[in-house]
């Protein structure tokens, strides 16, 4: 658990800022080779109507992957391509010692940006999990007002999920620490980029914090795409496994477990239950 808490922090602290930037970069790049492409294509006009970044050809991408090289930065990511190693011939590959041969793609070749993406969107969310101690349907419904700063201090203000004895949902607003404050405020600046380029009307586009790339302009993070990025994640550090080979994948009750945990025994033990009720 503290590999894997430490990888995450990791992630968020040296890879998420210029990741983010670099998405920006390839999206700008995109949008001007449609831009020359729609003038002469109708069909583009029109799908420029719905939405202007959609692009079909996934040569597009790569050609704008090959023209905007990845920043220093993420040099230890050994980008390949731009489109994703989750392809169904390497989901339902089996190795011979068993298991997928994702792993062993990522080990070889290295990551691409779209899986990337998926890995960082999860990441996120598992650190709010984990030092917020929040469920993961809160964390899904995070919105971009979630994130604030009050006295110097910043924290999140979120919906709570669990049920008062009224029936009612509070309101609560709980620390969180300055590292992924300011991994969740470029979170913020590309949902703001991705909705922009949607071409649609949808609330829960225009609100929600953890909005990512797909090819249709963007879409929701869901329960299914967070196990999704939390897999390559775990696939991607080769997190630990059992004496039969089996890697641990961690979930997202599992990084707030640990946080949970974590406080209890660092601070006080039973006399931390009062705080740790509280911040649950």
């Amino acid at each position: 658990a503290l590999f894997l808490y430490d990888q995450m922090i990791h992630w968020a602290q040296c890879y998420t800022p210029a990741l983010l930037e670099y998405y920006r970069t390839l999206l700008t790049f995109v949008c001007a080779l449609q831009g020359h492409s729609r003038r002469g294509s109708r069909w583009m006009q029109s799908l420029a109507k719905i939405n202007p970044y959609i692009v079909q050809q996934q040569c597009v991408w790569e050609t704008a992957f090959k023209e905007c090289p990845p920043p220093n930065e993420l040099a230890a990511l050994r980008f390949q391509s731009y489109g994703s190693l989750r392809t169904k011939e390497n989901w339902d590959k089996r190795l011979p010692e068993g298991g997928s041969a994702i792993p062993l793609a990522l080990r070889t070749h290295g990551l691409t940006v779209v899986d990337a993406m998926t890995i960082n969107t999860s990441v996120l969310a598992g650190l709010v999990a984990a030092f917020a101690l929040r469920r993961r349907s809160e964390i899904i419904a995070m919105t971009r007002e979630s994130i604030v700063e009050i006295d110097d201090r910043t924290c999140i203000d979120l919906n709570q999920c669990k049920v008062q004895r009224d029936g009612t949902r509070a309101t609560v607003i709980r620390p969180l620490p300055r590292v992924v404050y300011n991994a969740l405020n470029r979170q913020r600046e590309l949902a703001s980029v991705l909705v922009s380029t949607a071409g649609r009307k949808d609330p829960l586009l225009e609100t929600r914090l953890f909005v990512m790339p797909s090819e249709t302009g963007c879409s929701l993070l869901d329960n299914a795409t967070f196990d999704v990025g939390l897999d390559l994640f775990c696939d991607y550090i080769e997190s630990p496994c059992d004496r039969r080979g089996r890697r641990w994948y961690i979930r997202s009750h599992e990084c707030r477990r640990f946080g949970a945990v974590s406080f209890f025994r660092l601070s006080g033990q039973t006399a931390s239950l009062a705080a740790l009720s509280w911040w649950m």
